[in-house]
């Protein structure tokens, strides 16, 4: 018998630490009046007019449309163009988590950029894994288990809007991110 492996989900990685602190993202953001106005969780929308965080929007156009359209020929064989994306500065100052969610509406692919290292682990959930929860744990565990990342300063995370995926709360945690989304034709 021939098995073929046919639902792949494609998670991107990488690793931009140099550029994150040469850029001093982290800086550009804590120094924002609203983030500072708030020490709880909180997201602040960031433009692509270049003007709350020139840095920062900078290295979105520069250095991470390149990866995304290297991420989805890569992933799904398809030259990506005409590309948009919105994103939001996200900040936990106590360890709180983040409620399991898929992103909806026109985009197609989610990144998160850390700014720093963190507790908390970003999962990722399989989306076939409900539909087989009567399946014997073992099979549970090896073939639909759920794709932890343990976020460091620099990394960089890709992966389609439609799975779902959540932030676990770790006491006492400092955690600075960026959301991106993702519009492509």
């Amino acid at each position: 018998m021939n098995i073929e492996e046919m639902w792949t989900t494609p998670i991107g990685t990488d690793n931009y630490l140099n550029f994150v602190r040469a850029g001093k993202f982290l800086d550009e953001v804590m120094n924002h009046p609203e983030i500072m106005a708030q020490t709880k969780v909180g997201s602040l929308r960031i433009s692509d007019r270049q003007e709350e965080f020139p840095h920062l929007t900078q290295f979105i156009h520069n250095r991470l449309l390149n990866r995304l359209i290297d991420y989805v020929y890569q992933s799904f064989g398809h030259k990506a163009k005409n590309i948009t994306w919105s994103a939001w500065v996200h900040t936990c100052f106590h360890g709180q988590g983040l409620v399991p969610h898929y992103h909806m509406g026109d985009e197609h692919v989610a990144s998160i950029l850390y700014l720093t290292e963190s507790k908390a682990g970003l999962v990722v959930r399989d989306p076939r894994a409900n539909m087989v929860r009567n399946f014997p744990q073992e099979i549970l565990k090896t073939g639909f288990q759920d794709y932890q990342h343990n976020p460091r300063e620099g990394d960089f995370i890709i992966f389609p809007t439609y799975l779902d995926h959540y932030v676990m709360a770790a006491e006492p945690d400092f955690r600075v991110s960026i959301a991106i989304d993702w519009c492509f034709e």
